[in-house]
């Protein structure tokens, strides 16, 4: 009797699992062609992005090697992204060694453009035309674009050296030698950036103290 009971329960658990499949076949097996289709497609997916990676790199280190401002400037306008922004860094150098200073500047705003490059190198270029323009631009647009890398950025130092200088340059050395005396207290601070800062914060503290003696006058 045992045997026929489990015969029957068997034979219900086939109707069963037969009914399932006929109710869900179609979406089973759709399950099984998407999830076979989604691993082919990120296969594709990695292997395109990987070998399109490869050909901007090939693409930037010929263009590097030729040292043709043209010719890197040429594969900057094409490439995207870091490429795009390294091109860009690369073609400033020859731009401003050949006294192209304007056109130099353009291509550092170029970078700062690049939403797609690493903001590592966004900063870069930011920092590049704030010292080229240090003692030209206006003192009220470059310390806008210089207080953002003032901190969270890989060059905030720099950028707060570059503050006190445009405040000194404002006559504002109050506000120069307190930058720099934060920054002396920093114990990361690069040690010829410290030894130029303890120079320059020396000087500061003269101007400092020979416009209060004016004012006193």
């Amino acid at each position: 009797m045992a045997d026929i009971l489990d015969e029957a329960q068997q034979d219900l658990k086939q109707e069963k699992l037969e009914l399932l499949w006929q109710e869900n076949r179609n979406f089973i097996i759709g399950s099984i062609i998407f999830a076979i289709l989604l691993t082919a497609g990120l296969s594709y997916w990695r292997n395109w992005d990987y070998q399109q990676k490869m050909d901007a790199t090939t693409g930037y280190y010929h263009a590097f090697k030729s040292n043709d401002v043209d010719t890197i400037l040429n594969y900057a306008d094409s490439a995207k992204g870091d490429h795009a922004a390294l091109a860009h860094l690369s073609a400033v150098g020859v731009l401003f060694k050949k006294g192209r200073n304007d056109d130099a500047v353009k291509q550092l705003r170029a970078v700062q453009a690049e939403s797609g490059a690493d903001k590592m190198y966004r900063d870069l270029a930011a920092i590049m035309e704030a010292s080229h323009l240090l003692n030209s631009a206006d003192p009220a647009a470059l310390e806008k674009k210089l207080l953002p890398l003032s901190s969270g950025s890989a060059w905030s130092l720099t950028a707060q050296e570059f503050l006190a200088v445009l405040a000194a340059r404002q006559k504002d050395f109050d506000k120069a030698v307190q930058i720099f005396d934060n920054l002396l207290q920093k114990p990361d601070l690069p040690q010829d950036m410290r030894s130029r800062i303890e120079k320059l914060g020396a000087l500061y503290a003269i101007k400092k103290a020979e416009k209060n003696a004016s004012l006193q006058n």
